[in-house]
């Protein structure tokens, strides 16, 4: 897992833009009122007023300050805020009820025992409105590709151009020459959409991730800050665990594994769930390539090539992108596949240092 650090000025930026825009967005449905920029693509595009609304969630979230945490808030916040505005609309709600009415959300009434057909009526209202004040689907989407912010948008301010999660996927943000999609990074919801609606716009909700990850591995999968691991909280995670390797004399065969600090549970289990030895046991091709160069070229690898190129003035970091195609520095590491796999074994292997 890569740190995606707020401090830094581009995430920054990415930060106060999507706060600025959901903000209108949200406060536009609620209210109809607009910034009062002519220059706002959001508020200049057409949005119904959402009426109805429970008067708790309404004060709630016609808040300036509460509004603005749930779409720019930490995690944590967003886990406090997210309770808080559950108790607001139903005094006695319940986790372990709700829990159970979400398999059964969706499906005709007259197939429900009494039991579920009670939870349906103590909670679906309030999750089907946080679901219509949110919109992800079809307004950050943007299906029709209005001209205006959306999820290409934040792609494209972020600039996340492998997974967050497993650095091992292209997730560079693309347009064609007509301006049409091609691609972007998905977005994980690490509190999921399905559980968390309200949370489906927070800015340090949407993780940067590979189709990989974010549909077939973690899913809907609901982790806890107690026990996992977040990109934008956890700041030390590269160097919470390294990846190694194990040779089988006996078979002559490969396998690569992840190492965590001793007694560093909320690592391992991260990884763990995350499936990333699994995932990267795939890659015995690139990790014999980094042995081959090690039995050949000995530890002096880089060492000579910097010699070949003298000439050149390339640094250290510059020849080591140049013979092994991935960044060096870990701040970079997310802009090319693969770069922390082999900063680790090349490490191991003595190539790196």
């Amino acid at each position: 897992m890569l740190h995606i650090d707020l401090q830094n000025k581009w995430v920054a930026k990415a930060h106060r833009e999507h706060l600025k825009y959901v903000y209108c967005r949200i406060r536009k449905k609620l209210t109809g009122e607009t910034c009062g920029d002519s220059a706002c693509g959001v508020c200049a595009q057409p949005s119904h007023i959402i009426k109805g609304l429970p008067h708790s969630l309404d004060a709630v979230l016609t808040d300036r300050n509460t509004l603005e945490t749930l779409i720019g808030g930490s995690p944590d916040d967003l886990q406090n805020l997210n309770e808080l505005i559950w108790f607001e609309m139903i005094p006695d709600f319940n986790w372990d009820e709700y829990n159970l009415y979400l398999p059964v959300r969706d499906k005709e009434l007259k197939k429900l025992s009494d039991d579920q057909q009670y939870l349906v009526y103590k909670y679906d209202r309030f999750y089907r409105i946080q679901l219509r004040i949110i919109d992800y689907d079809t307004w950050f989407q943007n299906k029709d590709n209005e001209p205006r912010y959306d999820a290409y948008r934040l792609a494209v301010n972020l600039d996340r151009r492998t997974c967050t999660y497993c650095n091992r996927i292209w997730t560079t943000t693309i347009k064609n020459r007509h301006n049409k999609k091609v691609m972007r990074a998905n977005y994980d919801h690490w509190f999921p959409q399905t559980k968390f609606p309200l949370l489906a716009l927070s800015f340090c909700n949407l993780i940067p991730s590979c189709t990989v990850c974010n549909s077939s591995v973690k899913n809907d999968t609901n982790y806890s800050l107690a026990t996992h691991m977040h990109p934008y909280v956890d700041m030390d995670a590269l160097s919470r665990f390294q990846y190694s390797y194990d040779f089988f004399r006996s078979t002559n065969t490969y396998q690569i594994k992840i190492k965590s600090g001793f007694g560093d549970t909320k690592a391992a289990r991260t990884y763990r769930d995350m499936k990333l030895q699994d995932i990267y046991d795939a890659h015995h091709a690139e990790l014999i390539d980094m042995i081959n160069i090690r039995e050949a070229y000995s530890d002096k690898y880089i060492e000579r090539m910097m010699l070949n190129f003298k000439d050149a003035g390339l640094t250290y970091e510059e020849v080591y992108k140049m013979a092994f195609g991935v960044e060096y520095l870990e701040d970079h590491y997310f802009k090319k596949p693969l770069s922390k796999f082999k900063k680790d074994i090349l490490t191991e292997l003595k190539l790196a240092r």
